[in-house]
């Protein structure tokens, strides 16, 4: 299991995809952009701004909902959240104005509520 903590940039919910923002601090990912699709895992523990966030980077994480066991699962268009499966990912996509996002990809569900957190560097996929 690989955990490391940083200082909240901002409010975090444990759970939430989270990434470190160009000056160090934690702050929720999102698959809008090239900065923030770069997820460093899930937080551990909810955190106001300046408070350490324990970070889920490389283990089991078994606090999501709605998971097929053994569907790749990816980062959200909406920031700290992850979709199920890529067509969830490309559902959302099409139906924005964007011209693409960054697929990232987290790992596998291994049951209805948990992933094997196994981050991939993000890929552009447009719409």
């Amino acid at each position: 299991m690989s955990l490391v903590s940083f200082r909240a940039k901002s409010s975090i919910t444990a759970g939430d995809l989270v990434r470190v923002d160009s000056v160090g601090f934690l702050t929720k990912a999102s698959a809008v952009a090239l900065d923030s699709s770069i997820c460093v895992g899930v937080a551990l523990n909810s955190a106001s701004a300046t408070d350490l966030v324990l970070v889920n980077k490389d283990s089991i994480y078994t606090e999501f909902s709605g998971l097929n066991p053994g569907t790749r699962t990816y980062l959200s268009l909406t920031s700290g959240q992850l979709y199920a499966n890529y067509a969830a990912f490309y559902t959302a996509l099409s139906g924005t104005t964007l011209s693409g996002a960054y697929l990232t990809e987290l790992g596998p569900a291994i049951s209805t509520s948990g992933v094997h957190i196994e981050i991939e560097q993000p890929i552009f996929i447009n719409r």
